[in-house]
């Protein structure tokens, strides 16, 4: 596909999975259509051309009653997880409103398809149209984005609509791109589950999922198959009904009892629209879209043949809602295309389109809407119209939206030669199923376990049973009614029986068995069985968390005046991006996603320091590090005439303490202190609820000493992690040391999040979650060569997230720069204690109470890091460190080090601490750079993590992420540099660094507490 530069192929998603005979587990493809009616396509009525899907139906089953949930992320989000859509979290759309059944996220509770075939050995694959999760933004949340949910490979977008030929949110893997020349949506999602396909290791089976977005509007299709069309629709909609109608009969899909339902009132009769041409030309775009992805569907099943695995592949397509009515761009008023563009600027080449419906073509276009606009290019936005909505779900009526039968009904065809016999083959399946069936229906034919528990999560139970004896003519014998509600349209259908109301409207009730279009209300003829239907879904309602419609949005739990609790967890030695939130698709952190998805998660979350000590010291104190003498080194001391959060909090009446690590490494005594800062200390957050005063509100320290080394060697990979997926940081070298030592980090972050998940569901128990702050985070970056101890993003860029229920609308994502250090004026003022004026860190309260993603706050454009001294690494006898401070901007980062005479992870030998760079923990990763130092593929890693350094370094982040190219030095970046040397040292004088002052030796005379150096 030229459309796209694709990322490596899929040879490194090879796992230890023991291989399976192919024909023992099917290969599962599961594809959708988009927005489409029941009788578009060939074998199910249509007069589109659609030879691959009528190719599989000839060989396989068509289902006659298979129903979806009328609307398209309701749909996907019932199709992943087998449950019904308020269940899965997407009761409505991607807004959240208030309620756990409404939140448009997926629930953490609710497992997917990917996940469950994922865990039964299969690949997983997707391609295409995602859109369970109002997270799209490239910089926002990614827990709930395709590779965190269980696929190995993903090409398609985020959100639910836009532009076929440049779409909004087009993501590939966890990252967001922009698209080709050439780009055309539909050819990239077919093209990528083609090659994926393609590119499949070892014996075991796949399972992909392909999410068209064909022929959801905007009318977008290619000129050469428009011309396919061109003057077919010129008979118009009533023409296209009565021919599709008969087809239908004679097909035996439809029985001749049911009348065809009249024209809806709102649509003209052809002959009296005064706009033929214009609307005929929509009807042939929307054909040629739906065309197009047949083609896509035969070059995907083309990829299952080259492979010899058609036999043993299972084929399921189905569509999301009925034909939609929508009249997106079709009331505007005309806007014809401009002779010349250069009214508006082009796209550039990298730009990523961030609108639904783009403002302009990526070559300086305007994108236009309007009554006439003929559909089909780029600068085009409309949808085909109500008319041909009514046509494309012949027989029936009303609308995706609605749960009449035109809103929910949707072709299934499953091909299965090895699970259909020949017999079945090219046959109708008449009994009602549902989208909450296709889990059951894959855990079944895979031989997949569906879990009660997933990620230390419990799980719900799928609500669907499986459809394999559909595919061998016996019945499904289900147990339960079949529900539905969207927008305040509801219905159940049981047996032959079918209750549906409007919103606002009475209940219907329907004969199916005689009257599936609808046509003839017996309500009143059958009073005992509406109040039966009735009562079910009053059940079925109450149990699932359905709403009355129109939602309001829940205003956050008011706690009473009460000041809250703060519980604040901390990791040792936890970098970003590494959680789940975050798009790593490998580490697992259940925890810290679900408070993302509770709460505000920050992008740029910085430590003051790469260091223990002094990072941990900025945080209790709310000051830089550098203010506070002694504490600015590792092993130093905190002097008690610096006032901590906890120890004012305590004052004001507040119990506090602290589990495991806190204030630390050092020797609290020289500073005056006989006990920790944070607080007594307790074997657990448990312990510690037990014995604090039920009236009286607690700050709380969580430290874990994890993911800190040293580790055991492979307890990532025996913990189940595959470190064939591990994306390594562009600043080490890939091999497979490398890989299992992250693996290893990996297993201890997830340690961390599981204990701390244990103490928030103590929290959740008393009743008190809601009134808590909590905060989750770590004190430095990852512990290997090049991360911590150094002021690049791998030191000093941390996970961060606040949740607090009770005042804080969740789901949000800040791009705001933070300090850790900000985080004691905040825990102050919510506690409405007086901030003292030594304090240099920033309330982030105006941040959290605001509503909306991205940057909140303009003035927290950046943020200042610095480093003294770690352990004595430099020469033996010398107790100095390696001291520079730096400035991080959104796209630059500008380092000041003071001492480029030193060495940066130290000497190589004669240190006070020893051999070895001592300034870089011990770890496999480092002594495979120190093994292969001579080695030239190794050689540069080896130079960035431990060679002498420039007083100045600079980096292009938008070029340059991993900060491994230093442009201090050429010209085209000597302004910024010099704007960024300036505003640094204007910034440190302003907040009293020695260092800004000629008064760095200060931080190199005082003791090192450690367990070398004694007392110096």
């Amino acid at each position: 596909m030229n459309a796209l530069r694709l990322l490596p192929g899929l040879a490194a998603l090879a796992t230890s999975w023991v291989a399976v005979v192919a024909a023992e587990r099917p290969n599962i493809i599961l594809m959708m259509a988009d927005d489409m009616g029941w009788s578009d396509i060939g074998c199910y009525g249509g007069e589109i051309r659609t030879p691959n899907l009528d190719a599989l139906a000839q060989d396989g089953v068509r289902f006659t009653q298979f129903y979806n949930t009328a609307r398209c992320c309701p749909t996907r989000a019932s199709l992943m997880t087998g449950l019904y859509p308020h269940q899965a979290g997407v009761g409505h759309m991607m807004d959240d409103r208030g309620y756990e059944t409404y939140q448009g996220n997926l629930r953490q509770d609710a497992v997917t398809l990917a996940e469950v075939l994922q865990g039964a050995g299969y690949g997983t694959y997707m391609a295409g149209k995602w859109h369970v999760t109002r997270h799209t933004a490239p910089e926002g949340p990614k827990h709930n984005w395709p590779l965190q949910r269980g696929f190995d490979r993903f090409l398609g977008t985020i959100h639910g609509a836009g532009s076929f030929y440049d779409p909004n949110s087009l993501t590939l893997d966890n990252t967001q791109i922009a698209p080709g020349d050439g780009f055309y949506y539909t050819d990239a999602i077919s093209d990528f589950a083609a090659r994926c396909i393609q590119e499949h290791q070892g014996e075991r089976p796949f399972f992909l999922y392909v999410a068209f977005t064909a022929a959801h509007w905007p009318m977008h299709a290619k000129p050469e198959d428009m011309a396919k069309y061109a003057g077919q629709y010129d008979i118009g909609w009533d023409a296209v009904r009565e021919a599709r109608y008969g087809r239908l009969r004679d097909m035996g899909l439809i029985d001749p009892r049911w009348a065809m339902s009249p024209r809806d009132p709102r649509s003209p009769a052809w002959e009296d629209e005064e706009m033929k041409a214009w609307n005929s030309r929509c009807m042939e775009v929307y054909a040629a879209m739906v065309d197009c992805m047949d083609q896509g569907i035969g070059r995907i099943l083309q990829a299952v043949a080259d492979r010899g695995q058609s036999d043993n592949t299972l084929v399921l397509f189905l569509q999301d809602n009925g034909g939609c009515a929508e009249p997106y761009g079709r009331n505007d008023k005309f806007q014809p295309r401009p002779d010349d563009p250069s009214v508006l600027k082009p796209m550039k080449p990298d730009e990523l389109q961030r609108r639904m419906q783009p403002e302009v073509t990526r070559d300086g276009y305007p994108v236009r809407t309007g009554k006439g606009v003929m559909p089909g290019p780029a600068d085009t936005y409309i949808g085909y119209g109500l008319s041909w909505a009514n046509a494309s779900n012949t027989p029936f009526r009303e609308y995706k939206h609605w749960v009449h039968e035109g809103g929910i009904s949707t072709p299934l065809i499953a091909h299965w030669p090895e699970g259909i016999s020949e017999s079945r083959r090219n046959t109708l399946y008449n009994e009602p199923a549902h989208l909450i069936d296709i889990m059951a229906t894959c855990v079944d034919v895979s031989g997949a376990t569906y879990p009660t528990e997933f990620r230390r999560q419990a799980i719900q139970p799928m609500e669907g049973i499986s459809l394999r004896p559909a595919l061998t003519g016996d019945s499904l014998q289900r147990p339960t009614p079949i529900f539905w509600e969207h927008e305040g349209n509801r219905a159940v259908r049981e047996g032959k029986w079918k209750l549906v109301a409007k919103h606002n409207q009475p209940w219907e009730l329907y004969d199916i068995e005689t009257d599936r279009t609808e046509l003839h209300n017996v309500a009143a003829d059958y009073p005992e069985k509406l109040t039966e239907l009735l009562g079910k879904y009053e059940a079925y309602a109450a149990r699932t968390g359905v709403q009355p419609w129109p939602l309001k949005a829940q205003q956050p739990k008011k706690a009473a005046g009460k000041r809250p609790n703060i519980l604040f967890a901390i990791a040792d030695d936890w970098g970003w991006p590494h959680a789940g939130a975050y798009g790593d698709s490998v580490v697992r952190t259940p925890t810290f996603d679900r408070l993302a998805q509770n709460g505000v998660l920050f992008e740029n979350g910085f430590v003051t320091s790469p260091s223990c000590t002094p990072s941990r010291g900025s945080i209790l104190t709310g000051q830089w590090h550098w203010r506070l003498e002694e504490n600015a080194n590792l092993w130093s001391t905190l002097q008690a005439k610096f006032p901590t959060y906890p120890e004012l909090l305590r004052d004001s009446g507040y119990v506090i303490g602290h589990t495991r690590k806190a204030w630390g490494p050092g020797q609290l005594k020289p500073g005056g202190r006989t006990v920790d800062p944070s607080g007594p200390a307790f074997r657990n957050f448990g312990e510690f609820l037990k014995q604090r005063p039920a009236d009286q509100p607690f700050c709380y320290w969580f430290g874990s000493n994890d993911p800190h080394r040293p580790y055991e060697w492979r307890s990532g990979v025996e913990s189940g992690l595959d470190p064939s997926r591990i994306q390594v940081p562009g600043f080490l070298p890939d091999s497979e040391t490398i890989r299992v030592d992250i693996a290893d980090y990996y297993f201890e972050v997830e340690r961390f999040d599981r204990e701390f998940g244990e103490a928030l569901a103590l929290l959740e128990q008393t009743g008190e979650l809601d009134n808590t702050i909590v905060v989750m985070t770590g004190d430095n970056g990852m512990p290997f060569p090049r991360a911590k101890s150094n002021l690049y993003d791998a030191g000093t860029r941390v996970p961060l997230v606040v949740s607090w229920p009770s005042a804080v609308r969740g789901g949000r994502s800040a791009t705001d720069f933070v300090s850790l250090s900000d985080f004691a004026p905040t825990f102050l003022e919510a506690a409405g204690v007086p901030v003292p004026e030594a304090m240099t860190g920033r309330s982030l309260l105006g941040i959290l109470r605001k509503n909306g993603n991205g940057r909140l706050d303009p003035t927290r454009d950046h943020v200042l890091t610095g480093k003294e001294r770690h352990v004595p690494a430099q020469e033996k006898g010398a107790m100095g460190g390696y001291p520079c401070r730096a400035i991080r901007t959104d796209d630059f980062l500008y380092i000041r080090n003071f001492k480029p005479d030193r060495w940066p992870a130290g000497v190589r030998e004669n240190s006070e601490r020893g051999p070895g760079f001592a300034d870089c923990d011990g770890s496999p990763s480092k002594t495979f750079l120190l093994e292969n130092e001579t080695n030239p593929a190794v050689k540069r890693y080896f130079d960035l993590a431990f060679a002498r350094r420039p007083a100045e370094e600079l980096f292009d982040l938008r070029q340059d992420p991993d900060q491994m190219v230093n442009v201090a030095g050429q010209p085209a970046y000597a302004a910024i540099k010099e704007e960024l040397a300036n505003r640094l040292m204007q910034e440190l004088q302003a907040t009293g660094d020695p260092r800004a002052f000629g008064r760095g030796d200060e931080f190199e005379s005082y003791p090192y507490y450690g367990s070398s150096g004694g007392g110096r």
